[in-house]
């Protein structure tokens, strides 16, 4: 499977659809027929000062507007989280659209006010475009100083100054919801070999509260270097807003020349020095990596878009691992990095001979690294040459259009296996009558082992089961093993131990899964408990008190004949019958369940012959093992009165040969017993009485075992 890890937001749930549906990120300025001016898809609401509506759809002022207006969700107390920044400079007029930004022309004389859209804000630029017009605002200051002024609401958030320059927004809960970075300043000179603003400042932002839920936010540029001489106009004034929730993903870069400065909101990344080694400049980026924990990563790469270059001669660029970044690192305080886990010799954007786009650099074994240490972020850092200048690149930031990425194949680790089951017909399950669970007797001495496995990417899986005589799950307690070959996701799969497994035991099997690339689930299944009992079941015993069997008597008992079957197993043996088969006077009974037992003393069951039941009686009785495995059959016979038929019964159909049993008193002292028989045909007279068709004899002076069967 392959997928892209963004660091910035591409997709958000529409607040304004009810079902919560998915839109994609689109940052393009767009009229709203409410009056209004929004991005087409922005992840926090982002709402602009439009035709003839303020943001947020309020109504425009004569001094003061509501510029732009965004939602930060809602809190752990279930309460609205908003930030509006206003314009206190007097009438807003319609902007000019272009692209992600919003231009509003002459909000003063000689000055433009623009707005930016990004995935987690926006950036508001106060353009002084000529001497002339920053003479005019300086004229207009208190004291002949130039400050701007903004007016903030929120709700649900208090405005709070941090100690980076910046200003947060923070919750009842101490939560930082949204915050505007520490201001800069900058006037038009470019270097050409850089790319850089050459000239910049900082600019002092503090915040002043005026009631509940009104602030204002005073930015005071350095008036020195705001009204030098040696200033190239336009003059730019940069606030950017920015969601401390929008996204888990960071990104900045560091600067050897600026040592204490941060740059989190900049929409750049830059590595490499492009003055010999004066300036050094490092990045860090950070990637949420809490929901890719214990993948086999069979392949990844950073995407970058690379829009400047220090020529268009091709140099490396390199990633390292890193410890943790936020947004405020600085060069100071930049953490130590690992080992070099990519590089990519590349040169994009210095001319249309190079222009800029997206550069990939494989970095497999970091992105390997963190899913296998479960990491739940990634940092990693980018750096170049720091002292050729010819490695001199810049890269598009997360806070901009075209954010870094990862992109990675990967392999999930296949499903846990079921627990192991045997072959039925080998291993029957067993509900014991004694404790109503189900045991599982094996008659093989090497069973097979079953279960089925399933890969969420529908690779091949093969099992490996292990046999122990005990749940330790230790290499002592383990017996045998045997591994099955690879099948298609969610067959059933088997093998069998190479060792003979001991008569007479118990064991317990489990199973575990791995896929065609050879990752395991790293779980084993359940236990299977099984035992074994190769044997054969002593016979079943019958005894029928007043009948021995083979006898007859010529009177019938007073009483019904209570006939008493055992089924009594052998001590230490597993081979113990768990079941009886009967055939009483040549019908079978339905097989009956019996409690195991070795005492000969205990009665599995009884057959009951009734006192008018005249004639031969034969009981067949056979044990079974636990395991089916029948014991040899155990007959009885006896009778009382005169001869009897038992078969044919009645009913009984034939087209050729009848089978005939009959039974009467025994021979006594005689040599022989003859029987003869008659029939007679349904649509016929009687016939006469024919030969016998049987005279069977014995020799010896004794009884026969039974009734005699002709």
């Amino acid at each position: 499977m392959t997928t892209q890890q963004f660091g910035g937001v591409i997709r958000f749930k529409d607040p304004a659809d009810p079902k919560g549906a998915w839109r994609e990120v689109d940052l393009t300025m767009a009229a709203v027929p409410d009056g209004t001016v929004a991005p087409k898809g922005h992840p926090a609401g982002l709402s602009l000062a439009g035709a003839t509506k303020a943001a947020g759809g309020t109504a425009k002022g004569t001094n003061e507007t509501d510029l732009a207006a965004t939602k930060q969700g809602k809190a752990k107390r279930k309460q609205d989280r908003d930030v509006t920044l206003g314009w206190a400079g007097g009438k807003l007029g319609t902007p000019v659209l272009s692209g992600t930004t919003a231009t509003y022309k002459s909000v003063k004389p000689g000055v433009d006010l623009l707005v930016d859209a990004r995935r987690d804000g926006y950036e508001t630029n106060l353009v002084i475009n000529t001497p002339s017009a920053l003479a005019a605002l300086t004229a207009d200051a208190k004291d002949g100083t130039f400050a701007w002024g903004i007016p903030v609401k929120t709700k649900g958030l208090t405005a709070r100054a941090e100690k980076n320059g910046g200003v947060s927004f923070v919750d009842v809960d101490g939560q930082v919801a949204s915050f505007v970075a520490a201001p800069v300043a900058w006037d038009d000179a470019v270097d050409p070999k850089s790319g850089n603003r050459v000239n910049e400042a900082p600019v002092a932002m503090t915040v002043t509260q005026k009631g509940n839920g009104k602030a204002v936010l005073t930015l005071t540029p350095d008036q020195d270097w705001l009204t030098s001489g040696d200033r190239k106009f336009p003059i730019t004034i940069d606030p950017t807003y920015a969601s401390g929730s929008m996204t888990t993903a960071s990104d900045t870069y560091v600067s050897s020349a600026y040592p204490t400065a941060s740059y989190g909101s900049s929409t750049e990344l830059r590595v490499g020095t492009y003055n010999g080694g004066g300036d050094k400049y490092r990045s860090f980026l950070k990637f949420d990596f809490s929901g890719y924990k214990n993948l086999d990563v069979v392949s990844a790469s950073l995407s970058l878009y690379e829009f400047y270059s220090y020529s268009c001669t091709k140099t490396p660029f390199s990633v390292y691992s890193s410890a943790a970044t936020d947004s405020s690192t600085t060069w100071n305080t930049q953490p130590s990095v690992g080992s070099q886990y990519g590089s990519l010799s590349v040169a994009k954007g210095y001319s249309s001979s190079c222009a800029g786009g997206r550069v990939s650099v494989p970095i497999t074994g970091l992105v390997d690294a963190w899913s296998n240490n479960a990491y739940s972020t990634g940092w990693l850092r980018l750096s170049a040459s720091e002292s050729d200048s010819s490695g001199w690149k810049k890269f598009y930031s997360v806070n901009s259009s075209q954010n870094p990425y990862l992109s990675f194949t990967y392999n999930r680790k296949p499903n846990a296996a079921s627990p192991p089951t045997m072959e039925a017909a080998y291993t029957p399950s067993y509900v014991d009558p004694r404790d109503n669970l189900t045991y599982l007797f094996t008659t093989d001495s090497t069973p097979r082992f079953y279960a089925k496995a399933t890969d969420p990417d529908a690779s091949q899986v093969s099992v490996t089961f292990e046999v122990h005589n005990s749940t330790a799950g230790t290499t002592a307690s383990k017996v045998s093993s045997c591994a099955t070959g690879s099948a298609a996701s969610g067959a059933s799969v088997y093998c069998s131990p190479t060792t003979v497994l001991a008569n007479n035991t118990t064991y317990w099997v489990r199973a575990a899964v791995k896929d065609d690339r050879g990752l395991w689930n790293g779980t084993w299944s359940a236990w299977t408990k099984f035992a074994t009992a190769y044997n054969t079941p002593p016979a079943a015993s019958v005894s029928c008190p007043g009948y021995a069997n083979g006898s007859w008597t010529d009177t019938a008992p007073t009483a019904d004949v209570v006939c008493s079957i055992k089924a009594t197993g052998v001590a230490n043996d597993w081979s113990t019958p768990g079941y009886v088969d009967l055939v009483v006077d040549g019908v079978a009974k339905p097989r009956l369940k019996t409690t195991p037992t070795n005492d000969p003393a205990v009665v599995a069951t009884t057959v009951t012959i009734p006192k008018t039941a005249n004639g031969a009686h034969t009981i067949k009785a056979t044990a079974v093992a636990r395991t089916l495995k029948p014991a040899a059959a155990t007959s009885y016979s006896f009778g009382w009165g005169g001869a009897s038929l038992s078969m044919p019964t009645a009913g009984t159909a034939s087209s050729g040969k009848v089978a005939i049993a009959a039974g009467g008193p025994p021979r006594g002292t005689a040599a022989s017993v003859t029987g003869r028989s008659q029939w007679r045909s349904r649509r016929t007279c009687p016939r006469p009485p024919t030969p016998p068709t049987r005279q069977p004899t014995w020799s010896s002076p004794t009884p026969p075992p039974g009734p005699a069967q002709p």
